[in-house]
């Protein structure tokens, strides 16, 4: 049954794709533009970018280099106009309904839609929605502060307790399983409380924060580093023998050797003492008794001097 309005239906569509806000355009089957509405070239120009003509009559290819000239943030990305082509031809018509996003280089986003019908012709319909994405980009930043906030230190940025311990037991399980080994050390700065008293907390704080980032500059991109809580602190040393080992940190003492934190005061310098331990190749032992070995090993190294690396095997 015919509604009332069905005999006006067709204008009523036109006036509604006419004055939208969302842009629509149609390509033919040879890919050239046959309609669109204002709102299609409202969206992709800018204040200061201007179409110098119609779509109407232009190739999708004419209509996809002025977006690279002008208008799409792929400059960064892609080497030139053909091999950005090249990627758009991949996706144009690769299934009869697709979305997808694109961010322009005035910081706006669109979401659009293209949907082919049955005698090949494509409609393209996009939409601003720089407002939501925005949002979407602000949570999942927060997101990720959070994770960081979950898994870092405040204080030193590098991983909390939490996580270092949670990376350890990792790298102990596959150790274990293909039979590698895996060092552990453990560090603590040495008379730390001397220098809260002396020169005060804000002076400890950057004492730990500059341990922390001798340690990053210094150790392997395989090494973990944390702070337990402190002053100490702990390495994991994956793939690592206990000779390799004491090597890798003696050369974090010589670097703390050279350093001076003039800011704290003429000629200041700090050391540490380490406790190191290496997994045993049999499968007696679990995670605990590599902390407990490397924490007695770095008493040992404490008790008898300080500034010094004991490594559990040759102190117990």
């Amino acid at each position: 049954m015919d509604l009332p309005f069905s005999a006006t239906l067709p204008a009523l569509l036109l006036d509604f794709i006419k004055d939208t806000e969302n842009g629509i355009a149609i390509l033919n089957t040879d890919n050239y533009f046959v309609f669109h509405n204002a709102a299609f070239i409202k969206l992709f120009e800018s204040s200061d970018t201007q179409l110098a003509e119609s779509p109407i009559g232009r190739s999708f290819d004419e209509m996809m280099t002025w977006l690279f000239e002008h208008q799409i943030k792929a400059n960064g990305q892609w080497e030139n106009v053909t091999v950005w082509l090249d990627s758009v031809h991949t996706e144009f018509r690769s299934a009869p309904f697709r979305s997808f996003e694109i961010e322009l280089a005035s910081g706006r986003w669109l979401l659009m839609n293209e949907q082919i019908n049955s005698t090949g012709e494509v409609l393209l319909h996009c939409a601003d929605f720089t407002a939501q994405k925005n949002l979407e980009l602000e949570l999942k930043d927060a997101r990720a502060n959070l994770e960081k906030l979950a898994f870092t230190d405040e204080l030193t940025g590098v991983a909390n307790r939490r996580h270092f311990l949670a990376r350890l037991n990792d790298e102990f399980a596959r150790s274990r399983r293909f039979k590698h080994p895996l060092c552990l050390v453990m560090l603590g700065l040495d008379h730390f409380k001397r220098i809260n008293d002396t020169y005060g907390h804000p002076t400890g704080d950057l004492v730990l924060r500059h341990f922390a980032a001798l340690l990053n500059s210094t150790l392997r991109t395989t090494d973990i580093v944390g702070r337990l809580g402190g002053e100490e602190f702990a390495v994991a040393l994956p793939e690592t023998p206990i000779s390799e080992a004491m090597q890798v940190m003696g050369r974090v003492r010589d670097a703390l050797a050279d350093e001076r934190l003039d800011t704290v005061g003429p000629d200041f310098r700090y050391t540490f003492s380490g406790g190191v331990s290496v997994l045993p190749e049999d499968d007696s032992t679990d995670c605990n008794w590599l902390l407990a070995s490397s924490d007695k090993a770095l008493y040992q190294a404490k008790s008898t001097g300080r500034n010094k690396l004991v490594s559990y095997e040759n102190a117990f």
